[in-house]
């Protein structure tokens, strides 16, 4: 019914009455959404479209810089929900949104465990290797890694301290693979 509100992969439309437009997509012989918005159908040309209620989602492609939260670690890598491009921390990023840090692409040293570099929770900012089929990741820069990081012990935010962080609080300390800019507040670093 057009003006409803409807969300990804919603059935909107029989391929044989609307072609997709904006907004939507055609598999075996039906229009879907492919993003949240308002339903329109265009009867004069019969063009199916979802008209969003926010910016159109990024999609994530190779060399963007992403902002994203340490769900999991292994000994050789991490697994990141990616939440946004650092570039437009306010539009959704669309697609494939769990990507991989592999412990070879965190820092330009040698890692015996990624865990020595990276917390559960901790807030990095890292660079995209390959989007597709897989989100792969890298930290290996020194405008890249942990940008955001709170003390395991009592969940107060982390200081830089030389190479690591310290908490402030109970003065637990980490030799985190921080980004050259942490505590600075700045998803993206200056001149990027």
């Amino acid at each position: 019914m057009p003006g409803q509100l409807v969300f990804p992969g919603d059935e909107i439309a029989a391929a044989e009455e609307f072609i997709p437009g904006e907004g939507t997509f055609e598999e075996r012989g039906t229009v879907y959404a492919a993003w949240i918005g308002t339903l329109e159908l265009d009867t004069s040309e019969f063009v199916a479209r979802v008209v969003p209620h926010t910016t159109v989602p990024c999609v994530l492609r190779q060399r963007d810089i992403v902002i994203g939260r340490v769900r999991a670690l292994k000994p050789s890598f991490a697994a990141v929900d990616v939440v946004a491009r650092a570039d437009s921390p306010d539009r959704a990023v669309a697609g494939e949104t769990n990507g991989t840090l592999h412990i070879s692409k965190v820092a330009r040293a040698y890692l015996e465990d990624i865990s020595e570099a990276l917390q559960l929770g901790d807030l990095i900012r890292a660079e995209v290797l390959e989007a597709d089929p897989a989100v792969q990741l890298s930290t290996r820069d020194e405008h890249l890694g942990v940008v955001k990081s709170y003390c395991p012990r009592c969940r107060n935010e982390m200081r830089a301290a030389g190479q690591g962080l310290v908490c402030p609080e109970c003065d637990w300390r980490s030799r985190s693979k921080i980004a050259g800019d942490y505590g600075s507040g700045l998803l993206l670093p200056e001149g990027m």
